[in-house]
């Protein structure tokens, strides 16, 4: 019969395991929680790229025998390019398929030789690819295939030249693969029998892709197949194709990319098969054990959720519903709804889950009925689902769950996670979506409970580091607060203010010079109190300022609130210069007149009398109020203001430069490079020249980085900040800084030792920087007091020289 064919556009790529014969191919083994089969097939391991006309096929073999008996044909559509691959793609699709595919909120989550042309037959090229030779050849008789294949000791069936006959027919080449004589060691021999030997990679045009598996017929056994399937729409085999096949759909895969640091090169390169970062992608996994009449070559239809969503096994329906949430087609609400019963509890979180992502009248009325009767957990996927709706229809129900009513029945709650988060998530939709018709009911929960003054008094109680507050289930009375300050009840908003000024004094200069000190006692160099940078870099580090960080935790999400409460704070005459500087910086939106109040501010906290060097709580002071204000301005990428003051300030004054120059660092604007290689090679260098640094640097341990030169410069922001930057001219910078002989010795120190680990260390930097060492260490070797600088210039360069070795590989006799 004719099988349905997808179009090329449905199947971007394809990756599967091809049976051939049992007795001569396996796999190899990879470590990785492989519960199931699909690593350890003892077949050949397959992966198909196929997108716009093109597809890429990679295709990796183990053989049990030696090596000069090794021989592998591969039928294609057209001639290909062949390359050879790193095996890790096969493990990268392993791990995104162990699972089969469910779907919940993320609350829920977070719970859970030479030949040549002969009679008959063309031979279109011969290539080396790695250990083996690949010829490519082309006939239209299937005959003069098997003649010209045996001829060249290929053993093939004697049932062979029909098959061939067909692929020959339709216009198919045929790649002919044997390890090169050169290449048959005892190492090669060891990797095709374990399977570790590199991947051969083809590509070629075709018109559809096609996983050709009648050729596998030959191999006279029944053999398992697992086909995987990335595309734009999930594709299974089709429904005429021979074999009872089993399929696991995942929407949107998620590959492994966060581990690849952990694999190194190898892995970066084989993961780049895959497709970009799989934003609307969907993977598929069929899997069936085919007899030798069942390999017929694999086309694919269109994956149908509706028909899967009535089938027998629960992790198919659950992949169904996941695929209509992503997906929804006409239907799909009332399909979804009558499957809810009699579905278990897993089935029904993902159908809730697809409800919610559907958010039609059908689907919110199921997901009401629903949370009524709904366990706890099953529970919370129906707020979450009512939420992303926007259903006012559900605002008694999320009420009722911050209460502790009838949603939260005493001993009914399950763990006090779930209870935790029941009533959290019912808060959370509360703020986005409550409207006048609660403000009623939040005002009595609040007066019930005393909220008001929970505010004003809860952050009051003494600290010590012993006292640690436990955010756990709340006194809905304190929620029920900044609730009401959403609706904008004025009283509510009083007292979060009143929390937020009552730990005012944090940011006193006080306070401030005390933690320095304790910091310094810990022996941590560079910035003091690097809680503010934490918070103005989004990462809620706000332990020391305890109402700022539960105000942060409780109301980011609605930022016209979160910014009136900060600008209320940061303008009431008892805040800190600091503390204001913070907390204009952590508004969501930046005003002008917020621009200009951070100017005064800078202005106020940099112009110091000279006396106050004798004050260290004023000075401490001033230099956390313009460390603050830079990185309030870098936060909200004001380039031009902080630009403007580096101008302005006194190449003399290097704390302010350095303050500035780190804030910079802490951005991702490229222009700030030439300004902070400009300051490095000046002020920097400047500094570092200075006979109290150089003194410092003489007892500083080895390695030499430095706690003196990080306390100085803040090296550590920069060197992120260069180590970020892709511009050529940048590092060509970089390289002229580094041979400089006007630059500080210890600063082209810190350049090389930053930029040797970037991927830009290519090698006309590397060059630079061992030119450079070599006139540093003579230099250095002949004057009298600067031991300290010959070790860290030698240290430097034994460093260098390890990283060449990881980065670009051993350096030849030429090499500079």
């Amino acid at each position: 019969m004719t099988l349905p064919r997808c179009s090329a556009a449905h199947a971007p790529i394809l990756a599967a395991t091809l049976a051939l014969p049992a007795a001569a191919f396996g796999d190899g083994m990879f470590v990785w929680r492989n519960e199931e089969r699909d690593v350890h097939e003892p077949e050949q391991k397959a992966l198909v790229r196929f997108e716009d006309g093109t597809e890429d096929l990679v295709l990796s073999v183990r053989f049990e025998g030696a090596t000069e008996e090794f021989g592998w044909i591969v039928p294609l559509p057209s001639a290909p390019e062949i390359s050879s691959c790193p095996i890790e793609v096969f493990e990268e699709l392993s791990k995104a398929t162990q699972d089969r595919q469910t779907r919940r909120s993320r609350r829920a989550n977070r719970m859970h030789t030479t030949l040549g042309s002969e009679s008959g037959v063309e031979v279109l090229s011969v290539e080396t690819v790695g250990a083996f030779e690949a010829t490519t050849i082309s006939s239209a008789s299937g005959e003069s295939l098997d003649d010209w294949l045996r001829e060249h000791r290929f053993h093939l069936p004697d049932r062979a030249a029909p098959v061939l006959g067909r692929y020959a027919e339709d216009g198919w080449v045929f790649v002919a693969l044997r390890v090169r004589p050169e290449a048959s060691d005892a190492e090669t021999s060891g990797a095709l029998a374990d399977g570790t030997i590199h991947p051969v990679q083809f590509r070629f045009a075709t018109e559809e892709p096609v996983f050709p598996l009648e050729i596998s017929s030959l191999g006279g056994h029944e053999s398992t197949v697992l086909l995987y399937v990335i595309a734009r729409e999930a594709l299974v085999p089709a429904a005429g194709q021979p074999g009872e096949w089993k399929t696991q759909v995942h929407s949107r895969p998620r590959f492994h990319w966060y581990s690849l640091g952990l694999y190194g090169a190898a892995a970066r390169e084989a993961i780049s098969v895959l497709p970009d970062p799989p934003d609307g992608w969907l993977l598929t996994k069929s899997r069936a054990t085919l007899t030798t009449a069942q390999m017929r070559d694999v086309f694919f239809e269109p994956f149908d959720p509706l028909r899967a969503l009535e089938g027998s096994e629960a992790a198919v329906r659950r992949e169904a519903a996941v695929h209509l949430g992503i997906f929804p087609r006409p239907g799909a609400s009332v399909a979804l709804r009558a499957a809810l019963a009699g579905a278990g509890s897993k089935e029904r979180e993902c159908l809730l889950w697809a409800l919610g992502e559907i958010g039609d009248d059908v689907a919110e009325a199921a997901v009401l009925e629903e949370a009524r009767t709904a366990s706890p957990e099953e529970r919370i996927e129906c707020l979450e689902a009512l939420g992303r709706m926007g259903s006012r229809r559900a605002l008694p129900l999320f009420l009722e769950s911050l209460s502790g009513g009838p949603l939260l029945p005493g001993t009914d709650l399950g763990p006090r996670w779930t209870a935790e988060n029941l009533q959290r998530c019912a808060f959370d939709h509360l703020l986005q979506l409550g409207d006048e018709s609660i403000v009623p009911e939040l005002r009595s929960m609040a007066e019930r409970g005393n909220g008001f003054e929970e505010w004003r008094t809860r952050f009051l109680r003494p600290k010590g580091p012993h006292i640690t507050y436990v955010r756990g289930l709340e006194d809905v009375s304190f929620l029920a607060v900044p609730l009401l300050a959403a609706r904008g009840d004025e009283r509510a908003r009083a007292a979060m203010h009143d929390a937020l000024m009552c730990e005012k004094d944090v940011m006193s200069p006080e306070s401030l010079t005390r933690a320095s000190r304790s910091e310094q006692k810990r022996g941590r160099a560079g910035p003091s109190n690097e809680w503010i940078l934490h918070a103005l870099r989004d990462e809620h580090a706000n332990e020391a300022w305890e109402a700022l960080g539960w105000t942060r935790d409780l109301v980011e999400d609605r930022p016209d609130l979160w910014d009136t409460l900060l600008r209320t704070a940061a303008n009431d005459a008892s805040m800190p210069d600091p503390g204001r500087g913070l907390l204009l910086g952590l508004t969501d939106s930046l005003r002008a007149d917020d621009v200009e109040q951070l100017l005064r501010l800078w202005d106020r906290v940099h112009d110091l009398p000279e006396d106050a060097v004798k004050e260290p709580e004023r000075l401490t002071a001033s230099v956390e109020g313009m460390r603050v204000v830079a990185l309030a301005l870098a936060r909200h990428d004001r380039y031009t203001e902080l630009r403007r003051l580096l101008d302005e300030t006194d190449p003399d004054d290097w704390i302010a430069q350095a303050e500035l120059i780190h804030a910079m660092a802490t951005t991702n604007e490229p222009a700030f490079a030439d300004v902070i290689l400009e300051r490095v090679a000046t002020i920097w260098s400047e500094v570092a020249s200075h006979p109290t640094f150089l003194a410092e640097m003489e007892v500083s341990s080895s390695p030499p980085y430095y706690p003196a030169f990080d306390e100085e410069f803040r090296v550590a922001e920069v060197q992120t900040f260069l180590l970020r930057c892709e511009q050529p001219a940048v590092w060509a910078r970089v390289a002229e800084l580094i041979e400089d002989p006007r630059v500080a010795p210890d600063v082209r120190l810190w350049l090389m030792r930053s930029a040797t680990p970037a991927e830009q260390s290519r090698p006309e930097f590397l060059g630079a920087a061992r030119r450079a060492l070599a006139r540093m260490r003579m230099e250095a070797g002949g004057r009298s007091g600067a031991p300290g600088l010959v070790d860290r210039i030698d240290w430097h360069v034994s460093y260098l020289e390890r990283v060449t070795q990881r980065t670009v590989g051993p350096r030849s006799a030429s090499s500079p």
